[in-house]
């Protein structure tokens, strides 16, 4: 008799708050701006309750063990320090070990304090959205972080021992740098990965609109 096989479990948590609207995005998110305090007490608390219906319906028991555990959105790290403790806090008390806890972030709101409060959860890995070293092409990207904060956002994840760091960069842009300088940079840098995808322009966007313009 074959052994019965279960697939690889997962967990993936989007957090839909960005510092502001990058140009060529079209996944839901709000700027930061427009969530007060309370505003993000709520959302976590509806993320902790969503995530907690689901696993004891899937995952009937204590703490279930998971593969993998991915934290996305949106930008995370732009939760005040408050709620993103209370968030990662919850998700600890309500899984056991994961393989991998994954937590994007980006260059702006990677500060130490955020770092402090995902190792203590328990988070093993930070993938950090850097999508271009070219200033002015982040600042056309509508990007809130140049390549200087890219770059000490990185030394601060870097430092941490034991903390596993990724990078993103996209490809198919009008950049002044090429690419492969941004990716010997970044792997310089201390990454020990990077994730490489090609520019999509999605209709409802600026950029798209930008594009149709001949602008």
């Amino acid at each position: 008799m074959k052994p019965c096989l279960r697939p690889p479990l997962a967990l993936y948590i989007h957090v839909p708050l960005c510092a502001s609207k990058c140009a060529y995005c079209d996944f839901y998110s709000l700027p930061r701006s427009c969530a007060d305090l309370p505003s993000q007490d709520s959302l976590v608390e509806a993320l902790l309750a969503r995530t907690r219906s689901a696993l004891e319906l899937y995952l009937p028991g204590p703490r279930p063990s998971l593969e993998t555990l991915y934290i996305g959105g949106g930008t995370p790290t732009a939760l005040d320090p408050a709620p993103f403790h209370r968030l990662l806090s919850g998700l600890a008390s309500m899984v056991g070990p994961c393989r991998e806890w994954t937590l994007e972030a980006n260059p702006e709101s990677l500060d130490e304090a955020h770092l402090d409060i995902a190792l203590e959860a328990g988070v093993g890995r930070i993938s950090l959205g850097v999508q271009s070293l070219d200033d002015s092409l982040l600042r056309r990207l509508g990007r809130p972080a140049d390549s200087r904060t890219a770059l000490q956002a990185l030394e601060r994840a870097t430092a941490r021992p034991g903390l596993r760091v990724s990078a993103d960069l996209i490809a198919g842009l009008p950049r002044s740098l090429p690419l492969e300088e941004e990716a010997s940079r970044l792997l310089d840098a201390g990454i020990e990965h990077l994730s490489l995808y090609d520019l999509t322009i999605e209709d409802a966007t600026p950029l798209a609109a930008q594009v149709r313009e001949g602008r």
